[in-house]
């Protein structure tokens, strides 16, 4: 049985797929494990591929859900999407793509729960934003 923390990633995980898919891209594949790491969610945007990371949350307290994508996070999404990448395109021809990262806060104490959705595009994976 998944754990709390878990339950929550995976439940973010399909609001933020809802999400994209409303805005026109399509999901290739979720929750793709590598030997660097997992991508959580590979789409098809307009011009190219999106790797999307998403962080999740049940409360508005505390460190924001995108804060937790430090460098060591994006230093191990970047291994995993070069492996995906080189298996996928072994001749070196893979089409353009980005990263994305999409925090997903939400209260479940409500009758409904009320979701919040940050969507930020096309990320630095090198920690020159730091």
């Amino acid at each position: 049985m998944p754990s709390h923390t878990q339950q929550i990633g995976r439940q973010g995980e399909q609001w933020a797929a809802h999400y994209l898919q409303a805005r026109g891209y399509r999901v290739l594949a979720r929750n793709v494990y590598t030997p660097y790491g997992e991508i959580d969610l590979i789409v098809h945007g307009p011009e190219e591929l999106v790797f999307i990371e998403v962080k999740a949350r049940r409360s508005s307290r505390g460190t924001p859900p995108e804060a937790r994508v430090d460098v060591r996070k994006r230093r191990r999404l970047w291994a995993a999407i070069q492996h995906w990448l080189a298996e996928r395109y072994p001749e070196g021809d893979e089409p353009p793509w980005r990263v994305d990262v999409i925090a997903v806060e939400w209260h479940a104490a409500r009758p409904e729960p009320l979701a919040r959705i940050y969507h930020w595009e096309d990320i630095p994976l090198d920690g020159d934003d730091e």
